[in-house]
């Protein structure tokens, strides 16, 4: 018998149990087609739909059902699968499409599928796998156009500056519909930027939480409220555009305050402060205004014109604070 011998596939490795690890051993290939019971019986000439793959590696061709197919062959018992994919390219795949129970590898090039057919056909075809640490450029680029196309603009009609603050609501990695474990890339305001705008409150409320007495405040009141939204704002990182797609430097332009209000949340700069900037009014329990970290200066018809802000400082530390104008 004339032994045939497969050429090597290498393929990114995106099992959280790294497969070279989790199979360590030779294993016996059995192709099982779409995975159907019968043609894993079949493919194994096996009688037993629970064993018939014990201790081999399930070969296998990629349908929308993938999470079938990956149940079917555990039911079976195997250890492994190699995944074909349905066109003639190597595809990885991504964590989500993966089952930590069942290490796979692919989906590889369906040409590949035919090379493992015609091996089978002259007899049995054992499998190794091999796992090592390696780096690929992702080709990531940095330029940008600013906040999102969706992102509201102020000001409000009774000339009042809004945005407060943003958040992250463009190409956010969440969950998708198409499994339990399914993901997706989604943008939106309500549906990306208000829960991670959300998240980040939480965070910081516990912060402010935990330092209650440093803060003067108690919770439940509109002091509590205001020491939140005065940190959340005066730790914010204001947004400006990258210098170049290569790099992740920052041009001396910012984009207007009426498309980012105090810029994006940041949640390690809050709890690494105890300052806070807000302006100089009065709250107004008619009206609802409270003191915020902005100024709204409405019409300006003057030359010059002024405003006076507060710097909260509820640590023991002294600062100083040096004004600059940048623009």
């Amino acid at each position: 018998m004339t032994a045939t011998r497969l050429e090597p596939i290498t393929l990114p490795d995106n099992n959280a149990s790294v497969l070279g690890t989790a199979l360590n051993k030779t294993y016996e290939v059995v192709d099982c087609g779409k995975a159907s019971v019968n043609e894993i019986l079949d493919g194994a000439t096996a009688n037993d739909p629970d064993t018939a793959l014990e201790d081999k590696v399930a070969l296998v061709v990629c349908t929308s059902d993938l999470e079938g197919q990956i149940a079917a062959v555990k039911q079976a018992g195997a250890v492994g699968m190699i995944l074909i994919n349905t066109s003639d390219a190597n595809a990885t795949l991504a964590t989500s499409q993966l089952d930590k129970d069942l290490p796979t590898f692919g989906a590889i090039a369906s040409s590949k599928y035919l090379a493992f057919q015609e091996a089978l056909k002259a007899g049995k075809v054992n499998v190794s796998f091999a796992t090592a640490k390696g780096s690929q450029d992702n080709g990531r680029t940095y330029a940008d156009n600013g906040p999102s196309g969706f992102t509201s603009w102020g000001v409000a009609d009774s000339m009042k500056l809004k945005l407060d603050i943003m958040a992250p609501g463009g190409n956010i990695l969440s969950a998708g519909a198409a499994s339990n474990t399914a993901l997706s890339v989604k943008s939106g305001t309500s549906t990306m930027a208000t829960p991670n705008m959300v998240g980040a409150f939480l965070l910081i409320q516990q912060y402010v939480d935990a330092h209650l007495a440093a803060f003067g405040v108690e919770k439940g009141t509109q002091a509590y409220t205001n020491v939140v939204n005065w940190l959340a704002a005066s730790n914010a990182v204001v947004y400006q555009p990258f210098k170049a797609n290569s790099t992740t430097e920052r041009q001396n332009l910012y984009f207007s305050p009426r498309r980012q209000g105090a810029g994006m949340v940041n949640v390690d700069n809050v709890i690494h402060s105890m300052v806070a900037l807000h302006d100089d009014i009065t709250g107004n329990e008619e009206t609802g205004e409270r003191p915020r970290t902005k100024v709204d200066v409405g019409e300006v018809t003057a030359d010059t014109f002024a405003f006076d802000f507060v710097l909260e400082n509820y640590s023991a530390s002294e600062y100083v604070v040096i004004p600059v104008c940048d623009y």
